[in-house]
């Protein structure tokens, strides 16, 4: 029997991408962004909460995000959720869940100035230990299948 693995968010960018190269000039592009839910709690009060995912973005795709993708743009990742384990730089153990972007879709009007996010959210702490060549780069296949749409 088959799965699926496929994650579809809808959110402010939280952060600039970060390129870096992993080895054999393969790039990847990390950046975090913000997707919010909104209810109202059994008083009627209106509750709102924040929950932040960490993007990766490989090859041609994250040179794409490089340009054009900044801190408070809307924009749309489908992609899959994938959990890698790394060893810090204290020799534990650590595990990280990302989404690996096999598609961009920036969701403002051209020429619209998105470059902020509101101002109750704020981007969690970047990860300085994450070794992101480690079991987290696509596979030859999958980066031509990557798309970026305006």
């Amino acid at each position: 029997m088959r799965s699926l693995n496929r994650v579809f968010l809808i959110g402010h960018v939280g952060r600039d991408p970060d390129l870096r190269e992993i080895g054999n000039g393969r790039r990847v592009a990390n950046f975090s962004m913000a997707t919010n839910m909104v209810w109202r709690d059994a008083s009627g009060q209106r509750q709102e909460r924040t929950e932040w995912h960490r993007i990766a973005a490989f090859g041609n795709l994250a040179d794409i995000a490089e340009r054009m993708i900044r801190k408070g743009r809307y924009i749309m990742v489908e992609g899959r959720i994938q959990t890698r384990r790394f060893t810090d730089r204290s020799g534990q153990d650590r595990y990280i869940t990302e989404i690996v972007a096999q598609n961009i879709i920036i969701l403002e009007p051209r020429g619209e100035d998105y470059s902020r996010i509101p101002p109750d959210i704020e981007p969690p702490p970047v990860l300085d230990d994450i070794d992101n060549g480690a079991n987290g780069s696509a596979t030859d296949e999958e980066e031509s299948d990557l798309d970026f749409l305006l």
